[in-house]
């Protein structure tokens, strides 16, 4: 158990309409990110972050975007979860 007491959903565990929406971002990432083994509990709740994240971004240049989320996992004043290099499911595919 978490800190925060939200158990962590496995990819086996989701709803199986949520993993076929997840698998190509599973399979890019190569792991479920927590946002979405926390958010997994509530129905709709990914793919209306999902669009709302792809609308907000649609009208930026890749660029801006991948500046957009780098300052994003940065603002944390020790990097994200207190690491200093951030594993934010948001800025892995950037790093890598």
């Amino acid at each position: 158990m978490t800190k925060d007491a939200i158990p962590r959903l496995r990819y086996e565990a989701l709803d199986p309409a949520l993993q076929a929406f997840l698998k190509p971002t599973v399979d890019r990432l190569g792991y479920l990110g927590e946002f979405f083994q926390v958010a997994g509990h509530v129905d709709g709740a990914v793919p209306a972050f999902m669009q709302y994240t792809g609308a907000v971004k649609t009208p930026l240049a890749d660029a801006h975007n991948e500046i957009l989320a780098l300052t994003v996992c940065r603002v944390p004043k020790e990097g994200f979860k207190g690491r200093p290099n951030c594993t934010h499911y948001w800025c892995h595919p950037l790093l890598r």
